[in-house]
């Protein structure tokens, strides 16, 4: 099996589909445009979201302290307000402080950076955060049609229960 990692992959699907073209099977700019797009799209490590924080406070955590990013722009980057976003933030922060003390105190050490940049790690593209809906849901069904994931998969993943994620799951979908 190809490892084939986020780069690689639009590389090689844009090689593809410039083959596919001199045989006069697609229409290349429309389709270049869309790989340029995914190239530049921001993504999420999948393990942020399996740290024992609520899905908007890991998310909030991991862009403000590893992408770099200002509470106004996760705001608009969200579609929230950015007070919302600063207290998710805030909430983070105390819990990761509550979990590091206690690892220590166990020999442990706990560091949010370490845990979410995995090498060959799943990444969730923000647009899919972004839709209508919450967060969990939108990360759950893109779990399950993207990777085709069950429940307890997702469950793992995340840090959760299954029975959270098919309730996630089911008041999505209604």
């Amino acid at each position: 099996m190809i490892d084939l990692d986020r780069v690689a992959l639009p590389l090689l699907l844009e090689q593809t589909l410039r083959a596919m073209h001199q045989n006069g099977t697609l229409e290349i700019d429309k389709l270049l445009t869309t790989v340029h797009a995914i190239k530049a799209e921001k993504t999420i490590p999948l393990s942020t979201f399996s740290l024992g924080l609520y899905p908007l406070e890991a998310l909030a955590f991991y862009l403000h302290d590893i992408s770099g990013c200002s509470f106004a722009e996760i705001g608009r980057l969200l579609g929230r307000n950015e007070r919302s976003v600063w207290a998710s933030y805030q909430r983070a922060v105390q819990k990761r402080k509550e979990t590091v003390r206690k690892k220590e105190k166990m020999g442990g050490e706990g560091n949010f950076h370490d845990a979410v940049q995995h090498q060959g790690a799943i990444h969730i593209p923000l647009t899919v955060l972004c839709e209508d809906g919450s967060l969990m849901f939108c990360l759950a069904k893109y779990l399950q049609n993207t990777y085709h994931w069950n429940n307890k998969q997702i469950a793992h993943a995340l840090s959760t229960s299954s029975n959270s994620v098919a309730t996630v799951l089911k008041r999505g979908a209604a």
